[in-house]
């Protein structure tokens, strides 16, 4: 972007990205060079990877405020039992967030969240 379109970067107050494309904003807004970034996305992955021992879900809830979701997944934690996550990943909007945890521990949270009206 820098040498197809100057006139953009030099306007530009804020980069944002979704996914590993958090790591490509930082990049273009010179926070990260390209190889510390690919460094992080390496080890992002290599830590999702040792993850896979267990079976793990996501889940988008919408209608509930954070403090509801948070109190939900802990809900669900103590009806599945220790060993098992439930927890807010990501915000994307006002009472819109993905969860994320081990399958049981969300199907849990699930199930807690349709009944309180998601």
């Amino acid at each position: 972007m820098r040498t197809s379109q100057p006139d953009v970067l030099s306007r530009a107050s804020a980069a944002c990205g979704f996914g590993v494309g958090h790591y490509a904003a930082l990049c273009a807004a010179d926070v990260l060079t390209l190889e510390d970034g690919l460094r992080l996305i390496q080890t992002e992955s290599e830590a999702v990877e040792a993850c896979e021992a267990r079976q793990h879900l996501q889940l988008d809830c919408i209608g509930l405020d954070r403090l509801e979701v948070v109190r939900l997944c802990a809900q669900a934690i103590g009806a599945v039992g220790d060993g098992e996550v439930c927890e807010v990943e990501r915000e994307h909007f006002n009472n819109g967030m993905t969860i994320s945890g081990t399958e049981e521990a969300v199907w849990c949270f699930k199930a807690l969240a349709d009944a309180a009206g998601a």
